[in-house]
């Protein structure tokens, strides 16, 4: 089940894990969400089935996994497996939670009708995050299990493909990737600065840097591809490189040499995957203070987009000691390396017996290239998967 864009690519981190003939798979759309522009058509491109919501209200089926948490998920007749989207549960919004101290899919508005809470699995990536549902939605502390975070364990299984990335990218001959992300609200990079992407490539040397820029799926869905490309296109006539919201911007990170963003999971990642790091926005607004990205964006280091980019990016970089925002990135990526195993462990333990789990012990899988736009908007063509060495 899916809302948004973001939700949908997610769940590509966990449907390879059901991999037995005896399963069915069918998506549908949980509809209503302000961000699901492209959900429709994104979804029938994977291959499964997709039904229509009031179809899949009428049915009955053995397991209902979402990458998202939502007080209409009590419509499905199945045993529900809730997952985040992003690095752990973070976001504050009133108008899901109902009030403005708990994070997005901890909240018992969300995870509970008529007291009696939905979800059978609520999946976390760190056990912090269940110190924080205690407080929030206490009758829901005995459905939360630590899964870990089998996107992030994706990017790490990728690591050995790194200059394969990179060679996609057209990064070559000693460059470096600076990787520009934002997430979705007016206290993000872009709501902030939304000509950074520009400034960036003008004040960047090409012989030295590339710039790559990564926009959160909502950023798409609420202003729509022509105008979010119509927005770059001085900025990728001067060589930006726009990864789609679709897929690659995974691979990009591993990619990367340094990330530029905001209080996004995207650059929360970066951090994790122990790339230089800068943030600009003032997204510390919309985060649950407790939580650790909300401690990761007041420890980064910041970006003055008014000042010399060119000197700061190759401080951040000459400067980066690694592993220095580990003690805050660790505290949302737990059972690293884990997830898939847990998943799919968890995933069949609610299917019915005769569907038998697979022997072999799984293991995430690696990154697709990159496929970053072209100068004309236009999409590069999807590279084919490749194993990790």
């Amino acid at each position: 089940m899916a809302r948004t864009l973001t939700s949908a690519t997610r769940l590509l981190d966990v449907l390879p894990l059901l991999r037995s003939d005896d399963i069915e798979i069918y998506l549908t759309i949980d509809p209503g969400s302000a961000f699901d522009a492209g959900l429709v058509d994104y979804l029938a491109s994977l291959g499964p089935t997709v039904l229509p919501w009031r179809e899949a209200r009428r049915r009955r089926f053995d397991l209902a996994v979402a990458c998202t948490v939502h007080r209409s998920m009590w419509h499905l007749d199945a045993p529900l497996m809730v997952l985040p989207h992003g690095a752990g549960y973070n976001r504050l919004i009133a108008e899901s939670t109902g009030n403005t101290v708990s994070a997005v899919g901890l909240s018992r508005r969300e995870l509970t009708r008529f007291g009696r809470v939905i979800p059978r699995i609520i999946g976390v990536s760190h056990e912090e995050q269940i110190g924080r549902l205690a407080r929030s939605c206490p009758a829901a502390v005995s459905r939360a299990l630590l899964v870990g975070d089998p996107c992030f364990d994706r990017m790490e299984r990728s690591l050995s493909l790194r200059d394969e990335y990179r060679k996609a990218l057209g990064v070559v001959d000693g460059r470096r990737l600076v990787v520009v992300n934002s997430t979705w609200s007016e206290h993000s990079l872009i709501g902030t600065c939304e000509d950074l992407p520009l400034r960036l490539v003008r004040a960047l040397p090409t012989d030295e840097f590339a710039v790559a820029v990564v926009l959160h799926p909502n950023v798409w869905a609420r202003h729509g591809t022509a105008r979010v490309l119509g927005r770059l296109v001085s900025a990728m006539d001067a060589g930006l490189l726009v990864i789609p919201p679709e897929q690659g911007w995974q691979a990009t990170l591993v990619a990367a040499d340094c990330v530029v963003g905001d209080h996004g999971s995207t650059t929360f990642y970066g951090a994790a995957l122990d790339r230089a790091t800068a943030v600009l926005g003032s997204g510390e607004k919309e985060l649950d203070p407790a939580s650790p990205t909300a401690a990761f964006v007041r420890a980064a280091p910041r970006l003055d987009p008014d000042g010399d980019l060119h000197q700061q990016l190759r401080h951040a970089l000459d400067q980066h000691v690694p592993g220095s925002l580990s003690h805050l990135t660790d505290r949302t990526l737990g059972a690293r390396g884990e997830a898939a195993r847990i998943l799919q462990r968890e995933m069949y333990r609610l299917l019915p017996d005769h569907v038998r789990a697979p022997e072999e012990a799984p293991r995430p899988e690696p990154l697709t290239d990159p496929p970053p736009a072209r100068p004309n908007g236009t999409p590069a063509p999807s590279s084919p998967p490749r194993r990790a060495r």
